[in-house]
C-alpha cells in the first residue's frame, strides 16, 4: 500500500477547545479540624456547580452570605484529611477556625481564576468560529 506524501495528506483537524472538568485546588489548613481524635488538614476543592448553589440556598437560605458561602464550599471540598465525602458538611465547616475557613475560601478563588484562564482559549475559539467568512475580526 502506498503512503500518501506530505503534500497530498490532509491536515489534522484542530482540537476543540473545552473547559476542563477536572480542575482542582489543594492546600493545607493551619489549625485543621478534629474529628474522631484525628486532626484533618489537607483539602482539595473542585469547581462548584449550579446544583451546589441551589442545595446550599435550600440548606441555609440566602440571607447570610458567609453561611451560604460555607455551605457551597462544603460541597466543593472533595477531600479533607481522611474524612469521607459525606462527613464534609456545612456544620463541620462551621467548626473551623476563621483563618482556616479563609484559606479554603482563598483556594476557591484561586480555582475560579484557573477556570477563567482555562476558559480564555475557549472564548477565543468560539469568537473565531462565529466570524463570517471573509469578514475581519473586531481585533484586526
Amino acid at each position: 500500500m502506498k503512503k500518501p506524501d506530505a503534500a497530498s495528506a490532509s491536515p489534522a483537524p484542530a482540537p476543540k477547545a473545552t473547559l476542563p472538568g477536572n480542575l482542582r485546588q489543594s492546600d493545607e489548613l493551619v489549625t485543621g479540624i478534629e474529628l474522631g481524635g484525628v486532626v484533618h488538614k489537607s483539602f482539595t476543592l473542585r469547581l462548584p456547580t449550579l446544583g451546589d448553589n441551589v442545595a446550599a440556598v435550600d440548606e441555609v437560605g440566602s440571607d447570610n452570605g458567609v453561611a451560604l458561602n460555607a455551605a457551597i464550599l462544603a460541597r466543593q471540598i472533595t477531600e479533607l484529611g481522611t474524612l469521607k465525602p459525606e462527613q464534609i458538611t456545612y456544620e463541620l465547616l462551621c467548626e473551623l477556625h476563621p483563618a482556616d475557613y479563609n484559606l479554603i475560601d482563598a483556594a476557591a478563588s484561586a480555582l475560579e481564576k484557573k477556570r477563567q484562564a482555562a476558559a480564555q482559549p475557549l472564548a477565543v475559539a468560539v469568537a473565531t468560529e462565529a466570524q463570517p467568512t471573509g469578514q475581519p475580526s473586531a481585533s484586526a
